[in-house]
C-alpha cells in the first residue's frame, strides 16, 4: 500500500507542477476538475484567463525593456552622457567666443593703426 500511496503522490504532484506551470490544455484541466468535482465558476476561469494574458504581456514588455537597457543603457547612464556633451558643446562655445573677441581686438588694433597713419 505504501508504493500506492507514494506513487499516486508522484503524479498529484507532477499534475500540480504541470497545471501550475500552464503545461495542461484547457479540455484536459477542465475534465480534471469535472472528474474532482472541483467546477470553478467560469467568470473565474474568464478572470484568470485575463490576467495571464496581462502576466503575458507585462513579460513581454519587460523583456523589451531589458532589451532596451542592454543597447542603450538605463536613463541615468543616457542622461549623464548627454549632459556630458552638452558640456563639450558649451566648452566649444567658449572658445569660439574667446576666437571671436581675438578677432575683434586683432581688427580694432588694425583699425586704429590706419586711423594713425593718416
Amino acid at each position: 500500500m505504501d508504493r500506492i500511496a507514494a506513487a499516486t503522490r508522484c503524479v498529484a504532484a507532477a499534475l500540480a507542477d504541470e497545471i501550475r506551470a500552464g503545461e495542461v490544455n484547457d479540455a484536459d484541466l477542465t475534465l480534471i476538475q469535472r472528474e474532482l468535482d472541483l467546477d470553478t465558476p467560469e467568470s473565474t476561469n474568464v478572470r484568470i484567463r485575463h490576467l495571464q494574458s496581462r502576466v503575458d504581456d507585462l513579460a513581454a514588455y519587460t523583456e523589451a525593456l531589458e532589451e532596451f537597457i542592454d543597447d542603450n543603457g538605463t536613463a541615468q547612464s543616457i542622461i549623464e552622457e548627454v549632459e556630458n556633451e552638452v558640456e563639450a558643446v558649451r566648452g566649444e562655445l567658449g572658445a569660439m567666443n574667446d576666437d571671436i573677441e581675438s578677432t575683434k581686438d586683432e581688427c580694432a588694433l588694425a583699425h586704429a593703426g590706419r586711423q594713425s597713419r593718416r
